[in-house]
């Protein structure tokens, strides 16, 4: 038996679907979009959300981000609406004092990975590597990137992930953590506008992962094999009085979101399509034309 209470709840909820409406959807929207991008190893080609290959072909790959605008709400944060978004000053190097009031984005966590037995099937050989964005000072020693000067490997607990076998002949890359220095935040431009930023260091030899078989699929940026209390992101924006504002999103708010539709972070894979590898082609193209010799003989 209902109780009125549950009736009640329960003749809402059927209101709300004949009208086609959902409260948390409609207001709902990710604070922060996570992009997976690539290119083939050896190429001045631009970094892009599908790459194509060939079999034992390399790729670089590069980690992007965009915060949302002020204003975003989403209920599955604790703290639900994104305030005012304060220009992210040069961040200091090791050793330099803080800067403060910023804001921004101040650590990332995520796993590079595939399904166990996927097509096409790539391997990760070695961990991420982080950098410093937008280098432009002598002390930036690691190039590459877009964002407000700084390190994304200094902070506590950076770590570039731990190579873990996906039982199919191929590594995952579990648990990477882009974390600045404290108090130092990225993503925002000096109008108070989120930028694009591109944090790890595609220059490395261990941001490259490897194709190993041909097919069509994904590359995913997500949350594979983290504990569930886990951090995915801090950031910090302003309130209506000026006060700072710290949020961390945990690995349960992020699978409570995505369940619902509205995830906090939205991690975007990337597309993969790897084809044989040429010279496997070009020797059945010569048995092909061996073979109609053959036959006009």
């Amino acid at each position: 038996m209902f109780s009125a209470k549950g009736i009640s709840k329960l003749a809402i909820a059927a209101f709300a679907g004949v009208m086609g409406l959902n409260v948390v959807s409609a207001s709902a929207a990710p604070f922060v979009t996570v992009n997976l991008l690539a290119r083939p190893n050896g190429t001045a080609q631009p970094f892009s959300s599908s790459v194509t290959l060939s079999v034992g072909q390399t790729a670089d790959y590069a980690v992007q981000f965009v915060l949302s605008a002020s204003g975003s709400t989403n209920p599955f944060a604790t703290n639900t609406t994104i305030g005012t978004w304060v220009e992210s000053a040069d961040a200091p190097f090791a050793g330099d004092p803080a800067i403060d009031p910023t804001s921004g984005l101040g650590s990332i966590v995520f796993s590079l990975s595939q399904t166990n037995g996927g097509s096409p099937r790539v391997n990760f050989p070695q961990n991420a590597a982080q950098n410093t964005t937008n280098p432009t000072s002598a002390e930036a020693i690691t190039a590459g990137g877009v964002g407000n000067e700084g390190s994304w490997l200094g902070g506590v607990g950076a770590s570039g992930g731990t190579v873990t076998a996906r039982g199919d002949g191929a590594n995952d890359v579990i648990g990477v953590a882009f974390i600045r220095q404290a108090g130092t935040f990225d993503g925002i431009d000096a109008s108070g506008t989120p930028i694009t930023v591109q944090v790890n260091n595609s220059g490395s030899t261990k941001s490259r992962f490897v194709a190993q078989t041909s097919g069509v699929g994904t590359v995913v940026i997500g949350t594979k094999g983290l504990a569930v209390g886990a951090l995915l992101g801090g950031m910090r924006w302003r309130d209506g009085g000026g006060a700072a504002v710290n949020t961390t999103i945990s690995n349960s708010q992020q699978a409570a979101s995505v369940l619902a539709g509205n995830p906090i972070i939205n991690f975007n894979s990337l597309a993969i399509t790897v084809t044989p590898e040429p010279t496997g082609l070009a020797l059945l193209g010569v048995a092909g034309l061996g073979l109609v010799r053959r036959r006009k003989a």
